[in-house]
């Protein structure tokens, strides 16, 4: 058996450096939204309403997270619901 050298990575792809961030819409005082993140199981669909939901309540905005999973398995559809119901406190 002969001894494998490693070999120096190759770029598949590069990013140019003037890339500008995005302009994030700020949302009207007062109103709510809500994001519904759907997949299937295994996929860490429930993971992100949770990461969302934590978020946003870290933020101090009200919001409650609701899972619809479908079969408990692998594959089966699963469905996030996260309704935004505003600011909790006006200091916030």
């Amino acid at each position: 058996m002969k001894t494998a050298k490693a070999r120096a990575a190759e770029s598949t792809h590069s990013l140019p450096a003037d890339i500008p961030l995005p302009t994030i819409a700020p949302l009207p005082e007062g109103r709510s939204f809500n994001v519904l993140v759907t997949g299937v199981g295994g996929t860490g669909i429930v993971t992100v309403g949770a990461l969302l939901g934590m978020a946003a309540h870290i933020d101090g905005t009200a919001v409650s997270v609701v899972d619809q999973l479908g079969f408990a398995q692998k594959g089966g559809s699963v469905v996030t619901h996260i309704p935004n119901h505003g600011r909790l406190h006006p200091k916030w």
